[in-house]
């Protein structure tokens, strides 16, 4: 049994910042793909993509059980045979919607408003839990390779025009996450193995500073953890 998680390496840290809980959060996930060994954290080497083709899965987070949403994240059988893997890469829109909270500073702030793309504006926030709405919120824009290399933005579904490692980009519209699998995988054709996915949605959204959040656009997305384990080989 292989066991590993991503998406967590996301979480940029403001001042005065804190996450919250998400009762409503997916996100859109287009490509799944094993890294050759000789991968490290900033690069993936020879990917084979392991998602089915055309994969678009608007992933209901919040709402579903561990494993229930494996089938349609992608097939291992597609991984070469006798080929070592030793990390996983994921591409993801930037663009997550979600519905939760945060406190700081002694302040609870909801969702309410959408933010937008270029990481300049995040979503409005209100003190009044009645008044919350879900919202599309964003992975923030940065640059710290240093605390963040697993991470950079590229330019479409597909992965094509990366940044450098530890970059998300305003105006890109996807990003990729890259993890280490605890141990190396190799395919055995005659045992294809079973792939299930358990999430935590526990810090989903983060308020950037919850003085005064009330009317204010304060909120972003920080993706959940996710750990996938991969059984029958």
């Amino acid at each position: 049994m292989l066991t590993f998680a991503y998406f967590a390496c996301t979480s940029i840290a403001y001042s005065a910042s804190a996450s919250g809980a998400a009762t409503k959060l997916k996100i859109t996930v287009t490509k799944i793909e094993l890294c050759e060994t000789g991968s490290t954290d900033t690069t993936c080497l020879n990917p084979i993509t392991v998602s089915n083709p055309g994969l678009s899965t608007d992933v209901d987070l919040a709402s579903i059980s561990a494993g229930s949403v494996a089938a349609t994240m992608g097939n291992f059988g597609r991984a070469k045979a006798g080929t070592s893997y030793t990390y996983i890469q994921a591409t993801m829109s930037r663009a997550v919607i979600v519905k939760g909270s945060a406190t700081a500073n002694s302040t609870t702030c909801y969702t309410i408003g959408d933010a937008d793309s270029n990481g300049t504006t995040y979503g409005e926030a209100t003190t009044t839990a009645n008044d919350s709405t879900e919202a599309t919120l964003y992975v923030p824009a940065f640059i710290d390779p240093t605390n963040f290399p697993r991470v950079n933005s590229v330019g479409d579904r597909e992965g094509n025009n990366p940044r450098v490692a530890g970059t998300v980009d305003g105006a890109d519209s996807h990003f990729v996450s890259r993890d280490p699998l605890t141990k190396p995988f190799i395919l055995d054709p005659s045992a294809i193995p079973t792939v299930t996915m358990a999430f935590g949605t526990s810090t989903a959204v983060t308020v950037s500073n919850g003085a005064s959040c009330n009317g204010a656009a304060r909120m972003y997305a920080t993706p959940p953890d996710v750990t996938i384990t991969i059984q029958g080989q």
